[in-house]
This record gives structure tokens, C-alpha cells and sequence, in this order.
């Protein structure tokens, strides 16, 4: 995405997944967000499933505590108003309008992220530089959320935990990542056994799949993360 940001000159860009269909004039309202905001620098819409339920779209600032806990709660706990544009920590990646002037002052993607957390740790950077991430519920897209994760699943697991450890390092240090580490370690050897006993007692390839990831993870913090088993 960066040498495409690079490259323009015109006052807004469009960062958009492959997997994403627009239902109305998305580009015109989330430009229109961004002029209207003198801080606002990245705009994202109400992103929907292809079955049409609602996808998040905006969510929280990640924390150890949640990464442990149940990092997918917060963005249901998040209240957000459904009728007007709201500043949110950040948004989910896949499709985002770009105040290029303000952009260039922060910074475009940090490029060491690769597959997840990129658009996060953009997010906390635009939103640390005293500029402002928007939510624009009035824009819809559908997100199909296909492509290398569900070829690969097990694979994108592993990227996953290798983005999110980079991220912690960044923002949080070495304490923070160690901390995330051995949580994240106790809870895979936790869920290991109770993931192969579901397995047999309601067998399906789901399951089977998810006991082996949690295998793979769990082989893959033992060797201290350095295999490279995700994308990378």
C-alpha cells in the first residue's frame, strides 16, 4: 500500500482489500468525512458480512489484558452511533480513505507489519500525533474476508500471534511482550486439551483445524516464535 501512497497527488487516496464490494457512494462520504474534520486523517465504513450481518468495523486500542482475556470483547463493548461519524481508536483495514496532507505528516504503514496490524498500529500512530481516525457508518461495504487466511488458516494463525507480538514490542517494549508471551503460552496449553476433547466428542473438520492450530502455535512459541511458519 505504501508505494501506491507514494505515488499520489490528488488530496484523498483509497486503501482497499481485493474481497470488498461497495453498496452505496462510499468514496464520495468517506472524503467528505475527512473535509469535514480538520484533524481527520483515515476514514473507514460500516463493513458487513456477505450474509449481511454487520462486521466490526471499528475497534478498540489492543491491550495485554483483553489479548488474554478475550481480545474479541471490547469491540462488541465499544458503543458506536449508528447515525453520525464518530472518532474511534481504530478501524479494521479493508477499506480506508486517506486525508493524504495529514497522512504524509504522520507517516504511511509501518512496512515491518506484514498481513495484521499494520492498519492498528497506523490508527495509534495518527491518533498519537493528535489527529483523528473516523468511523463513517453511513458508508457500506461487504467484506468478504476470504483469500490466504481461509486457504491457509493455520499458517495466518501464526502470522497473526507474529504481528501482534511486533506490535506489543513497538508500543509496549520488551515487559509488555514478555508478559503477552507467557499468557498467551499458559492459555494455548489450556485450550489444547479441551480443543482435542471437543474434537472428539463433536468431531468436524473445524474442529480438527483449530486443534491444529493450537498445535502449531503451541510448537511454535516453544521454539521461542523464530520458525517462520506464517506468511512471511
Amino acid at each position: 500500500a505504501n508505494a501506491g501512497l507514494e505515488r499520489v497527488t490528488e488530496p484523498f487516496a483509497f486503501v482497499l482489500n481485493s474481497d470488498i464490494r461497495f453498496l452505496n457512494n462510499v468514496t464520495e462520504l468517506l472524503a467528505s468525512a475527512l473535509e469535514s474534520d480538520p484533524k481527520a486523517t483515515l476514514a473507514s465504513p460500516k463493513l458487513f458480512r456477505p450474509d449481511q450481518s454487520v462486521q466490526a468495523s471499528a475497534i478498540p486500542e489492543p491491550s495485554i489484558a483483553w489479548e488474554l482475556i478475550n481480545r474479541s470483547l471490547p469491540r462488541y463493548m465499544m458503543k458506536l452511533d449508528n447515525d453520525r461519524v464518530s472518532v474511534v481508536p481504530s478501524v479494521v483495514g479493508a477499506c480506508m480513505a486517506v486525508h493524504m496532507e495529514r497522512a504524509r505528516q504522520v507517516g504511511f504503514m509501518d512496512e515491518r507489519f506484514f498481513f495484521y496490524f499494520e492498519e492498528t498500529d497506523w490508527c495509534k500512530r495518527i491518533s498519537d500525533g493528535g489527529w483523528r481516525v473516523l468511523f463513517v457508518p453511513a458508508a457500506h461495504v461487504v467484506h468478504m474476508q476470504g483469500g490466504s487466511a481461509l486457504r491457509r488458516p493455520v499458517r495466518a494463525r501464526v502470522q497473526f500471534y507474529l504481528s501482534r507480538y511486533k506490535y506489543f514490542r513497538k508500543h509496549k517494549g520488551i515487559p509488555g511482550v514478555v508478559i503477552l508471551f507467557i499468557g498467551l503460552f499458559c492459555k494455548l496449553t489450556l485450550s489444547i486439551p479441551l480443543a482435542i476433547l471437543r474434537t472428539l466428542l463433536v468431531p468436524s473438520p473445524k474442529a480438527q483445524e483449530r486443534v491444529k492450530s493450537y498445535l502449531v502455535l503451541w510448537c511454535w512459541h516453544l521454539l521461542l516464535c523464530r520458525p517462520r511458519w506464517g506468511f512471511e
